[in-house]
């Protein structure tokens, strides 16, 4: 089975316009290693090309808009996700 991350974005990859930085750290991390990972929004108003282009603005470059899934697809896939996602925590 393939592993790899589900991001929350608010909060935890930016915080108002600004990446919290070691969240870049951590982003890149994952992509030296080949890691999958999917940022997630509760944000029905934007579109995931939008959410990509906002964080490159903001400094996190190279994101697709196909790792920034829109809300209606984190709704969609909330059965799926409910029952195969472990929650993991990073101590500060």
């Amino acid at each position: 089975m393939k592993h790899g991350f589900l991001i929350d974005m608010d909060g935890v990859i930016y915080r108002g316009n600004q990446l919290i930085p070691e969240a870049v750290g951590f982003i890149n991390t994952l992509r030296e290693r080949e890691i999958p990972f999917l940022f997630l929004t509760n944000n029905s108003q934007r579109t995931r090309r939008d959410v990509a282009t906002r964080l490159g603005r903001m400094g996190m470059a190279g994101l697709t808009p196909r790792q920034v899934p829109s809300a209606i697809w984190n709704r969609r896939s909330e059965v799926w996700l409910s029952l195969s996602v472990r929650k993991s925590y990073c101590p500060k």
